[in-house]
């Protein structure tokens, strides 16, 4: 740092005054020694030197080492032109704080001497905020061109004039071919009239939701959902779109499922209350005709046995021996059909020895009563299940049954039961027509429906398939530890 005397060219205390009202760093050096001859209040505050300390200093020694060169070479080019010049430059605090400076000069002449008046705008804070801005766009540009979302901007006629790659992939165009349209142009089920009446309506409100059919460039029709903001610049309208075509396609395939789900359900309810009826009117029909007509014959046999011994009427052994052996055969008979009508509403076995047991007692009664042959094949001995659970496996295996009684026209039916995993697995295969290939008949699907229903209340599935050569295989899965998700009441149903 130079430290020579300091030159004698000064200020007028009034002229220093006006000088220290300038709110920007000032100052005028001399061109023969590029000493300060004398700074404002501003320089004094933003580099950090005392003005006795300016004083003693050159313009070059506020700045760092590297630039002092450039410096003095630019001056020595440009030192006689009087023009007023702007330049910028690096300049250094006391403190070391190196920044950009925007350098304004005037030549001039002080006390006979050769001088300049310089002007210094601090460009920190500017050039702070412009790189913050440049860093700002690169992020909003870097979000418009990767966002998922089409995003498509408008002026106030209504023209686009930017739309970033989602809007062109979603419009099936470039960029260029976008900005020919209007906004009015998108829309596949409105009219241009109705849509320039909502543009206008939109820039009045200022903000718009909704959805709407578009019309892509290549024909394509989209379901798409729309946010639109008035004036986020000036005379600059924004809009988002996003194509939910697959969205409204599951959602309504969903609706579908449900809605045949609720019609299968109603479907399975009125068969399980059609069956119920069936079965009620089947038992009342026997206990009115094979239980009633037994005990009224058995009722006038007591009768006349109560007359002959009233009256004492002699009677034959031989006759009477007889008339009580009917009576025992009535009553035998009676019991028989009373035990077979308890045992087809609920089978004892299946409560005395358990679901193994009451599977093989179900395999020959169907055989009885079907005359198509039954075998059983058990690798366990036991199966643990509680009597809810054992009752709802029982009733699948009993419909399993009677689908194939009544649809599959088969010989032999073959019932395997297994645990695997932890699973109970039983199958039930036949060796009829088979499942139909296409969809099953009505009368199967709606007793398939409710094998799965109770299957799936239990946690567990049943699966049904053709045979691989003819016949149907059908497959129950019950996980033996408990996962009921409805009151165990229910899986009796």
């Amino acid at each position: 740092m130079a430290t020579a005397p300091t030159s004698s060219a000064t200020l007028t205390q009034d002229l220093q005054a006006f000088f220290d009202l300038i709110p920007l760093p000032a100052w005028v050096f001399d061109d023969v020694t590029l000493r300060f001859v004398c700074v404002n209040e501003a320089a004094v505050a933003r580099y950090g030197f005392s003005r006795d300390e300016f004083l003693r200093m050159t313009i070059a020694d506020i700045r760092p080492p590297a630039d002092r060169p450039l410096l003095l070479d630019e001056f020595a080019r440009y030192r006689n032109n009087p023009s007023y010049r702007s330049r910028r430059w690096r300049h250094q605090t006391s403190s070391g704080e190196v920044f950009e400076v925007e350098v304004s000069t005037r030549a001039l002449v002080l006390e006979g001497r050769q001088s300049h008046f310089v002007i210094v705008t601090d460009m920190s804070e500017h050039l702070r905020l412009q790189e913050a801005l440049f860093h700002s766009r690169r992020r909003l540009q870097a979000l418009f061109d990767n966002a998922l979302d089409a995003i498509l901007l408008a002026n106030d006629a209504g023209e686009y004039v930017e739309a970033n790659a989602a809007a062109c992939a979603l419009l099936g165009c470039n960029r260029d071919s976008i900005l020919q349209l209007h906004v009015w142009d998108l829309p596949a089920d409105a009219s241009a009239s109705h849509t320039r009446e909502g543009w206008n309506e939109f820039l009045k409100e200022g903000r718009m939701t909704g959805g709407y059919r578009l019309q892509a460039c290549n024909g394509t029709t989209h379901d798409v959902e729309f946010r639109s903001v008035a004036n986020v610049l000036p005379g600059l309208h924004l809009a988002i779109l996003r194509d939910v075509t697959s969205e409204n396609a599951m959602r309504r395939e969903a609706e579908e499922r449900l809605k045949e789900s609720h019609e299968q359900s109603r479907r399975v309810a009125a068969r399980s209350r059609a069956r119920r009826e069936e079965d009620r009117t089947r038992m009342a029909r026997e206990l009115h005709d094979q239980l009633g007509q037994a005990l009224a014959a058995l009722k006038i046999d007591l009768h006349w046995v109560g007359q002959q011994t009233t009256i004492g009427a002699h009677v034959g052994s031989d006759e009477l021996t007889e008339k009580i052996a009917n009576m025992m055969r009535l009553v035998d008979e009676t019991l028989s059909r009373v035990r077979r009508i308890s045992s087809e509403l609920r089978p004892p076995v299946l409560d005395k020895l358990g679901l193994l047991a009451a599977i093989e007692w179900e395999a020959g009664e169907f055989t009885r009563r079907s005359h198509i042959r039954t075998r059983v094949k058990a690798s366990v001995e036991h199966i643990g299940l509680d009597r809810g659970r054992s009752t709802a496996v029982f009733r699948i295996l009993q419909e399993a049954l009677v689908n194939v009684a009544t649809h599959a026209a088969a010989s032999n039916v073959k019932i395997s039961v297994s645990v695997v995993a932890g699973r109970l697995r039983i199958g039930i295969s036949d060796d009829g027509r088979g499942i139909g290939a296409d969809q099953p008949a009505a009368g199967v699907a709606l007793g398939i429906l409710g094998m799965r229903e109770r299957a799936s209340l239990l946690g567990g599935a049943v699966a049904i398939r053709r045979g691989p050569r003819r016949g149907t295989i059908v497959t129950i899965a019950i996980p033996l530890a408990e996962r009921r998700s409805v009151p165990r009441d229910d899986w009796n149903d």
